[in-house]
């Protein structure tokens, strides 16, 4: 059972989507749980672009996504942004009853593996009482609300799978004392191989993702004004209003099942990230999307993941003049990175699920 912290109804995709559906089609009967609605997330700046649709899919949960795997989007009156501050037993009994109730019909509340990527799910081995208990972090949590969360799962888990080094060593040393692995993101391959064939690229640059406050907006606006011929388009949930260069166009979230086609029609794929440590951690599934489908990859170098990495055709330009020029110069070639495409052949998702159903195993 994966309790993850993105709804598969969400036009991102994550670890926890691909890692359940591969472990699913290999005969294992898997659940993929999302973080809780809740009243409090329909009020004001909590709501989500996605909301409705999960909303939707919380109403006809459990929703069988194909053979052997379904998703259960929870609704709970107490939201689990509780677990941060709220006694356990509070939390146990006011967040997951439901939940346990609805895999106890499904024959599923007792796993033999809880993955959990999410740290507000602290407490819900105590609801569910899985034979192994696996911590998944994606991120680092500096905050209080996810780090004592996080603090809670770390102290119970029989295994730790870290995203990246940064990740692990951000943990408490209890995660490094027990059996542990890193087990970075990859590209989901067969998707990426429905990019259309012939596809005419617009010599342009794209990104693809979330424009929240890890987003370096004055970054991209300074390279942007320093290299006005080219088209940056941005896709994702709209961000706040500020004012962005002429050839900047938001175009809106993405479906995931697009992305393949639209990646192809461009020449650079962008990763502005903020130097913050939410970011030095992450692990870099964007980057190997972008070079799946043939994309020169240019970055701030906040990721520490994608700068060790070393990916051919992916540079670090922290400052916007040499990111300009780099940008301009790749535009101008017409080339594609068939080389870096070549690299992400090598970080499938199957290759992944081997590694970690190897290490499920072992515990």
């Amino acid at each position: 059972m994966f309790a993850s912290h993105t709804a598969r109804t969400s036009p991102f995709r994550v670890g926890s989507h691909h890692l359940s559906r591969e472990l699913a089609r290999r005969g294992h009967s898997v659940v993929h749980v999302s973080t809780p609605l809740s009243p409090l997330r329909f009020v004001g700046s909590t709501g989500s672009s996605n909301l409705a649709q999960r909303w939707r899919e919380h109403s006809i949960s459990p929703w069988r996504v194909e053979e052997n795997l379904v998703d259960i989007v929870p609704f709970t009156v107490v939201p689990v942004q509780g677990n941060g501050f709220l006694p356990r037993p509070v939390m146990t009994r006011t967040v997951f009853p439901g939940l346990r109730t609805t895999l106890a019909a499904l024959d599923m509340a007792d796993p033999d593996v809880l993955l959990v990527d999410e740290p507000l799910f602290a407490g819900l081995e105590d609801a569910l009482a899985p034979r192994r208990l696996v911590y998944r972090p994606t991120d680092q949590y500096p905050g209080r609300l996810h780090g004592g969360a996080q603090g809670r799962l770390v102290s119970r888990a029989d295994g730790v799978v870290a995203t990246s080094e940064q990740v692990l060593r951000a943990l408490p040393d209890r995660a490094r004392q027990v059996p542990h692995v890193v087990l970075p993101n990859g590209v989901d391959l067969a998707h990426m191989s429905r990019a259309a064939s012939g596809a005419t690229r617009s010599g342009g640059v794209v990104y693809v993702g979330s424009m929240d406050d890890r987003f370096d907006h004055e970054w991209l606006a300074a390279v942007a004004s320093l290299a006005p011929q080219v088209p940056f388009d941005l896709y994702g949930p709209q961000p706040p209003r500020r004012d962005r260069p002429a050839n900047v166009r938001l175009c809106g979230a993405l479906p995931y099942e697009d992305l393949p086609e639209v990646l192809t029609r461009y020449r650079v794929g962008l990763m502005p990230f903020r130097d913050v440590p939410e970011n030095h951690g992450r692990s870099p599934m964007k980057m190997y999307e972008y070079l799946a489908c043939g994309l020169f990859v240019v970055s701030t170098g906040a990721v520490r993941q994608v700068s060790a990495q070393g990916a051919p055709g992916v540079w670090d330009a922290p400052g916007a003049a040499a990111a300009a020029r780099r940008i301009s110069d790749l535009v101008a070639t017409g080339t594609v990175n068939q080389a870096g495409a070549d690299l992400a052949v090598d970080h499938g998702w199957a290759g992944i699920t081997d590694r970690l159903e190897t290490f499920l195993r072992s515990l």
